[in-house]
Parts: structure tokens; C-alpha cells; sequence
């Protein structure tokens, strides 16, 4: 077993964005999004490995964010924001991420979660999908001129209260 310490910028940053927008993803969960919450998080727990490098996160929040843009059409992305995803998205991998640093021999004996700062996955990978999200809703709200109100468009997204 390691001794395992939280780095501040590579997991506490995206932590504390991420309990910000809880109460957007509470506000948007239903029935099908929480069973694709839930089956994201298992695929991050189960597939998730290691070597003597680092905890290597399979982030089966792809599959929450495919089924969402597939399956919401146009004016449908008010349901489900980007700040929504970017927390979902933490959520699934900051639990895998924690056990494999407990379960998995480091070579040092030390696991840091988060210790990739700001290119580790805590943070990356959310905020990628967050703004993938947010381009593929954006061309999904272009009005019939081709025009969307950006400022407006991105305080529906990015906001953490709604």
C-alpha cells in the first residue's frame, strides 16, 4: 500500500470547480443520464490500470457524452450544460484514480493523485469534453441566420448557477 498525497493544482483545482458545478448536474440528471453516470463510473473503475509510472484512467465518460450528443437535437443543450459534463467527467475518474494510487505499488511508495498538475486527466479530460460539449451544442443553436448570442450562450454553459 502507498502513502498517497493530493496535489493541489492537478487534482485540487478541478475538485473545487467541480463541487461548483454540483448543483448544475443535480439540476440536469434523469433517469438515463444517472444509469450513464453510473455505467461511466464503473467502466473508469474497472478498466483503470497501472504501472510504475502513474495510474492510467480509462474515462468511461465517453460514453455519457456520446449518448448526450446523440441524442439531444437542436435547442435540447439548455438540458444538459458543459459545466454539467465538466463535473460529471470528474467524478467518474477522480474515484478510479484514487484507489489505483491506494492499490498500486508506486516505486517510490508515494502516489500523488493529481500529480501530473495541470496536464493530468483530472483536469485535461474534463475540461476537453466540457468544451467539445460546448462547440457541438454551439452549432446545434445557430438560429436560422447562422447566429448565436455568444455571450449568453456561454453563461448557459459555463455559469455556476443557472
Amino acid at each position: 500500500m502507498n502513502s498517497v498525497s493530493f496535489d493541489l493544482i492537478g487534482a485540487g483545482l478541478p475538485m473545487a470547480i467541480a463541487i461548483a458545478y454540483l448543483p448544475r448536474l443535480f439540476k440536469v440528471l434523469d433517469a438515463l443520464t444517472t444509469a450513464l453516470l453510473a455505467g461511466s463510473l464503473l467502466i473508469s473503475a474497472t478498466l483503470s490500470y497501472c504501472d510504475t509510472a502513474a495510474v492510467h484512467v480509462v474515462p468511461g465518460i465517453y460514453l455519457l457524452c456520446f449518448v448526450i450528443w446523440l441524442r439531444r437535437g437542436r435547442g435540447m443543450n439548455r438540458n444538459l450544460p458543459a459545466a454539467a459534463v465538466f463535473c460529471s467527467s470528474f467524478f467518474t475518474i477522480f474515484p478510479a484514480d484514487a484507489y489505483r494510487a491506494y492499490t498500486c505499488h508506486a516505486a517510490s511508495g508515494l502516489a500523488r493523485i493529481g500529480a501530473g498538475s495541470l496536464g493530468d486527466s483530472l483536469l485535461l479530460t474534463p475540461a476537453i469534453l466540457a468544451g467539445m460539449h460546448t462547440l457541438v451544442y454551439f452549432f446545434c443553436e445557430l438560429d436560422e441566420r447562422g447566429r448565436v448570442p455568444i455571450r449568453d450562450y456561454l453563461r448557459r454553459q459555463f455559469s455556476v448557477v443557472t
